[in-house]
């Protein structure tokens, strides 16, 4: 035998006795009883789920909520807020989550209250939902044309609601959705930042005369909203506001997205208010807007909807 050939034979028996201990080390001890054998994992039963729950007469009421919706018509809600790519992205959720087709139909608020005032008034309601400015939707809930959502589960499911459920009024007739700033917003091109207001004393200084952008009072409630916001929180004076009008504002007609539309066009240096709906989209675009903070602070309003009563997709307005 050749010196490689010894050396292969040893190296084979060193392996072989190696596996012979370690076989000997892994083989349980005997005890007092016999053995219990792990079966393989192939043989192991699965685990079964456990029994659900009873299902409480809430549960069964809504469990007819959800089937009954899903038979009906496409929900039909009037809106100011989901248009365009936003309200195509709600419409495309809704139907994968819930089975239900949406039509959004846009409108500004003063025209939402008022075609649902004929509406009511013809008792001929297409709309099960609305949404828009929070004075104008309590105008339909004064007029009794709207009903309380409060039982709805979803409000008191916990995973989803965090606290306090935003409501706009005490009986969950307006959910609000839509939480927007009332602030200062200037034009990039024209207001550099060393000459951007801090303060909103600042707007009644003279070279500001002119330059100050508001939306039509008779079309819009943008700049009513901040005088009764500020005034009633004690920010500003109602004299404040006089001082204001003495600055030549330049009126647009439309909401907030007019508003926002125009300030970025260069129509003025300033807009007040500056709506925080309208200017975030125009500055993601590049657009040469800026929201200001000033030293007082700012408004925060509240876009809710509202439940309409009689409405011809009940089940699905409750639904999604």
């Amino acid at each position: 035998m050749t010196k490689n050939m010894r050396y292969r034979a040893f190296s084979f028996v060193a392996v072989l006795l190696l596996l012979i201990i370690m076989g000997i080390s892994c083989t349980p001890k005997a005890g007092n009883g016999p053995q219990a054998q792990v079966p393989p994992v192939a043989t192991l039963a699965p685990t079964l789920p456990s029994a659900p729950a009873s299902l409480t007469p809430e549960d069964v009421a809504w469990n007819k909520v959800v089937e009954a919706a899903k038979k009906e018509g496409p929900l039909v809600i009037y809106t100011f807020s989901f248009t365009g790519d936003t309200g195509t992205a709600i419409t495309q959720a809704i139907k994968k989550r819930h089975g239900i087709t949406v039509e959004f139909i846009s409108g500004r608020s003063p025209a939402v209250v008022e075609r649902l005032r004929t509406e009511y008034r013809t008792n001929q309601v297409v709309a099960s939902l609305a949404e828009g400015a929070g004075p104008r939707m309590m105008l339909l809930k004064e007029w009794g044309f709207t009903d309380s959502l409060r039982e709805l589960p979803v409000l008191r499911d916990k995973q989803v609601w965090r606290g306090d459920i935003l409501l706009y009024d005490n009986d969950a007739s307006l959910l609000v959705h839509t939480l927007a700033i009332f602030t200062i917003a200037t034009n990039t091109n024209l207001v550099k930042p060393q000459e951007e207001p801090r303060s909103w004393l600042d707007l009644l200084e003279p070279k500001w005369k002119g330059k100050l952008l508001t939306s039509d009072p008779v079309q819009d409630m943008q700049t009513y909203q901040l005088y009764v916001m500020m005034t009633n929180q004690k920010i500003l004076t109602p004299d404040y506001f006089d001082k204001l009008a003495r600055q030549e504002l330049l009126f647009i007609m439309g909401g907030p997205a007019d508003t926002g539309r125009a300030l970025a066009r260069g129509e003025a240096h300033i807009a007040v208010p500056g709506i925080s709906s309208a200017a975030i989209p125009v500055i993601q675009a590049g657009g040469p807007m800026k929201l200001l903070t000033p030293k007082e602070g700012f408004a925060i309003s509240a876009t809710p909807f509202v439940f309409l009563k009689n409405a011809p997709q009940p089940n699905s307005a409750k639904y999604s």
